[in-house]
């Protein structure tokens, strides 16, 4: 049986939570979002497509994501999506791209 691993905030704490697939999104007290698990896809809206925190001891300390002076108040997810609210109305999302085209067997 694993043991479960405590995820440090930095003494933030969770106000809303949303996981998909592989992967999950807070947000966090100070209306930040960070994400971890499989990201193939784009779904934990960073700026590459990095897994986070999918091997022992990987995620440390998470970190919110910089989304510039807009503060989160929801997260969504679905199988490779994820989605922020914002307190402006606005939201934003990470999700799978289109599959490129495939090259046709001769």
């Amino acid at each position: 049986m694993h043991a479960l691993n405590v995820i440090q905030l930095d003494g933030l704490l969770p106000i809303d939570i949303a996981a998909g697939r592989a992967h999950v999104c807070i947000v966090t007290s100070d209306l930040e979002v960070a994400c971890w698990g499989n990201n193939g896809n784009g779904q934990l809206g960073i700026a590459s497509i990095t897994n986070i925190g999918n091997q022992p001891g990987e995620i440390g300390d998470v970190h919110g994501i910089d989304f510039g002076a807009v503060d989160a108040v929801s997260v969504s997810a679905g199988k490779d999506t994820s989605c922020a609210g914002f307190a402006d109305g606005s939201s934003r999302c990470g999700h799978a791209a289109p599959a490129p085209a495939r090259a046709a067997r001769a």
